[in-house]
């Protein structure tokens, strides 16, 4: 695993003072080096002397922001592998009272006292991203950023890299921001951002990015929460208790019953709570109990809504087929002085047509997309035409439903290749006087 540096290099990262330089520098020399305005030193003009004679000048030269960075990664002993510079160059058409101030030299400068300074071990990498274009606007660095090869390489190592150590005190405001966002959404959780007191000169780590991420992962996993997309939470920087319950509720989805209960046994006894019910609900549904299967086709109903919010509507329609079945089935039961059961569905079914002639003539007359109906066939033709014969209050609503089975055989969950969309699924439903909220409804 690799770490990597990141600076972005300013104007007040290498200083030196009058005194040092008249040693080597006569006065006319060292009032070229400044800016006639202010007596500043200008950038520019300064570290290209000092850059092209540096081992004439290294010792009087003072680094205030990088050097308490190098004394903390000595100190606890951070090997680092690759080192990323981030200074301006501005072309030669550029005024020379802004182009002066270009960092380019100091970043070469700087590059020197890093491959001297950090602690060795393995060979550093030293890399230079030089800023050519406009650097006042945030938006045309942001994008700078997004599209160097620093971004993509850090992107693109992220699975190698330990941590991304970023110092971004130096240099101008929009280059600092624009590559700190950048770095934050590239490196994530890899980032280590640091900054720099110039008074005790001491380095010390920020929360500011990990607050951003943190945030900005609580967002997305709200995102995925409102859209029951539990299988995608685990691929987010979150609590690992966070990513149980995740797993748990995607177990649920898929009727993995037994996997989500070991996730719930799992869990902290700070969910306990959480867990018993949950664990109660689970009982329901795999215990033997009277009502078993209408807690299951509860949870199937459940599972059906939270697909239809998904626009997962070709889903939704495999579970719809299923609750249809089961509740013209279970309604038929209650007319019926046998048990219900598709391998001696045909014995019984003769046995009552037997005891009732009305029934069988009901049957026998009965039609099926225009066809004789099959009676010995247990499915929800047979079962609504039966509720029809006894009139059942509901069985407008439940033949109404037959609309969307017709819809699901005709779509890829079945036997075609037709299109399912919402507005294919209401049709159906109004074209036989309903709408889907009669169903959730119901």
């Amino acid at each position: 695993m690799e770490n990597y540096l990141v600076l972005t290099v300013g104007t007040r990262d290498i200083q030196v003072n009058d005194k040092d330089l008249q040693k080597s520098l006569n006065e006319d020399e060292i009032l070229a080096l400044k800016n006639p305005y202010n007596s500043q030193f200008m950038a520019r003009p300064l570290g290209e002397l000092i850059e092209r004679n540096f081992s004439k000048f290294q010792n009087i030269i003072h680094t205030p922001i990088i050097a308490p960075l190098i004394q903390y990664l000595v100190d606890y002993n951070i090997v680092i592998n690759k080192v990323f510079i981030i200074s301006t160059d501005q072309p030669h058409d550029v005024e020379s009272k802004y182009r002066n101030n270009d960092s380019v030299f100091f970043g070469k400068i700087i590059a020197r006292i890093l491959r001297n300074k950090l602690p060795q071990g393995v060979h550093i990498s030293m890399n230079e991203v030089l800023i050519t274009e406009n650097v006042t606007f945030l938006d045309e660095m942001y994008r700078f950023f997004s599209e160097s090869d620093l971004i993509k390489e850090i992107e693109q190592n992220n699975n190698s890299i330990n941590s991304v150590f970023l110092l971004n005190q130096g240099g101008i405001d929009a280059i600092n921001t624009g590559l700190m966002l950048n770095i934050i959404k590239a490196s994530n959780i890899k980032l280590r951002h640091f900054t720099v007191d110039e008074r005790t000169k001491f380095s010390f780590e920020l929360d500011f990015a990990k607050s951003i991420l943190a945030e900005s992962e609580h967002q997305k996993a709200s995102a995925l929460l409102r859209h029951y997309d539990y299988a995608a939470i685990k691929y987010l920087s979150v609590k690992n208790e966070a990513k149980a319950i995740a797993k748990y509720a995607e177990c649920r989805l898929h009727f993995n019953f037994s996997e989500a209960k070991r996730l719930l046994n799992e869990l902290s006894t700070q969910h306990r709570k959480f867990s018993m019910e949950n664990i109660t609900q689970l009982n329901l549904l795999t215990s033997d109990n009277v009502n078993k299967d209408l807690y299951l086709i509860r949870e199937l109903y459940i599972n059906a809504r939270i697909k239809f919010d998904q626009e997962s509507y070709v889903d939704f329609l495999l579970r719809f087929f299923r609750i249809h079945e089961f509740m013209v089935q279970y309604e038929l039961s209650k007319y019926l002085d046998f048990e219900i059961k598709y391998n001696t569905w045909v014995k019984d079914i003769h046995e009552l047509m037997g005891k009732n002639t009305k029934l069988k003539n009901h049957l026998m007359t009965s039609k099926h997309d225009k066809k004789p109906l099959n009676f010995e066939v247990l499915n929800i033709p047979t079962s609504l035409s039966i509720l029809e014969f006894y009139k059942h209050p509901e069985f407008l609503f439940l033949k109404s439903l037959r609309g969307l089975s017709e819809l699901r055989n005709k779509s890829i969950g079945a036997h075609d290749f037709e299109p399912v969309s919402r507005n294919l699924i209401e049709s159906a439903l109004l074209n036989r006087g309903y709408s889907i909220n009669t169903f959730f409804e119901k």
